[in-house]
């Protein structure tokens, strides 16, 4: 299956609403019984999670990730002539959870640090 269609700047294009609906099956067929998956539109950037209908929806909005021709964040499997490949993405996926997860981290803690202040020893809330 071509993915020539991601880069189609006319969203409204046929060659481009058919590359969505293949997208759509693929991701339905990949992902049994999911009501969410990662939305790969420009937008979401494949760090949200929608419903299939609303991926769709929003890959003819904001257009689909340019660089996303490989849909392994959608269970596609890569073929055993690129192993390599298939660790170093396995490896870049890996790095981009821990880098979500302590982006995360920072954050709570960043909130809680605003929220709190330390005198003579005690601990005490700061209302906000």
């Amino acid at each position: 299956m071509s993915r020539r269609w991601i880069q189609n700047p006319n969203r409204c294009a046929d060659e481009y609403l058919d590359g969505i609906k293949d997208f759509i099956k693929f991701a339905r067929r990949y992902n049994p019984g999911a009501t969410r998956i990662r939305c790969p539109c420009r937008r979401c950037n494949n760090t949200l999670w929608e419903t299939i209908e609303n991926v769709g929806f929003h890959l003819v909005r904001n257009g689909m990730i340019e660089t996303y021709s490989i849909w392994n964040l959608h269970e596609e499997q890569l073929d055993h002539a690129s192993s390599s490949n298939a660790t170093t993405m396995k490896m870049l996926n890996l790095l981009w959870i821990l880098m979500i997860k302590s982006w995360i981290l920072y954050r709570m803690l960043f909130h809680l640090h605003r929220s709190t202040s330390i005198t003579k020893g005690k601990m005490t809330y700061l209302h906000q």
